[in-house]
């Protein structure tokens, strides 16, 4: 049984364990940082990390196998970001309930949308994405400076 809870600062560390695990198990440029660069924060960078986000987590047996968080980006506009679940718990829903606390958090702060970005190809990711309300904007962009390859943007209402 997939169980999901709101992380709060004091529990930063369980957010470095899934965020590593989301690290090591996803190939590069997945995320906005990397396994190597992660691995060696200090303890003062994670409990920053997670307070700058609504961390969520899923848990299976006392284990967290996924997390989602809502963030804000340059413009203050609410942003789903840090999606993964260990491959283990996937087809289980845990990503739907990932993604559905993360809308519940955007709206319960009274955002009336929320974004992501999504890397062109991954089929599996969008179609969680279609599944959850969220639907591409046709704005597209590269991953980052050194990273070409192209990220979509998909948006959802919060009205409903």
């Amino acid at each position: 049984m997939i169980t999901i809870r709101y992380l709060s600062v004091e529990h930063w560390h369980i957010g470095r364990e899934i965020r590593l695990a989301a690290l090591a198990g996803s190939p590069p440029g997945t995320f906005g940082s990397t396994f190597e660069e992660a691995v060696a924060w200090p303890d003062q960078r994670w409990r920053q990390w997670v307070s700058d986000r609504v961390l969520v987590v899923a848990e299976r047996a006392g284990s967290v196998v996924g997390s989602a968080a809502l963030v804000r980006d340059a413009d203050d506009r609410p942003l789903l970001v840090s999606m993964w679940v260990d491959p283990s718990a996937r087809g289980t829903g845990a990503s739907d309930r990932l993604v559905e606390a993360v809308v519940g958090a955007a709206r319960s702060a009274g955002h009336a949308e929320l974004r992501l970005w999504v890397m062109e190809g991954n089929r599996t990711a969008e179609a969680l994405y279609e599944r959850s309300g969220f639907r591409r904007t046709g704005r597209c962009r590269p991953c980052s400076d050194t990273d070409p390859r192209l990220e979509a943007e998909m948006t959802r209402g919060l009205d409903s």
